[in-house]
């Protein structure tokens, strides 16, 4: 399991919600804006996703606080990235923050 803060909470409804991310949005997204062709591969590892992105490691998962849901990013910024999860688009966003990060800790060291 994807070791989270101690004031969030992963259960059941947050897997099926991902899941269904995945199912329905994902991979839609994946492949209508070719991430594969930029540098990204996208895998469903028991609790979260698994994103390789030029061959650096990235974790999602979708946790709760409070009763509101979140994309849970990490490695961010030398600590994580969260974002409402309420509407599919999101992922976008999430996307963007690990080209962002990528940039900003490995990009000149290639």
């Amino acid at each position: 399991m994807l070791k989270i803060p101690n004031n969030f909470t992963f259960n059941n409804i947050c897997r099926n919600m991902l899941v269904e991310y995945l199912r329905n949005y994902i991979i839609w997204y994946y492949k209508d804006n070719n991430l594969y062709g930029q540098g990204f591969d996208i895998y469903l590892h028991n609790d979260y996703l698994r994103v390789i992105y030029k061959h650096h490691i990235y974790n999602i998962s979708i946790i709760t606080i409070k009763g509101l849901f979140y994309f849970y990013l990490k490695p961010y910024d030398k600590t994580y990235f969260t974002i409402l999860a309420t509407i599919p688009r999101t992922f976008n966003i999430v996307i963007d923050k690990i080209k962002e990060h990528h940039n900003k800790f490995y990009a000149d060291k290639i």
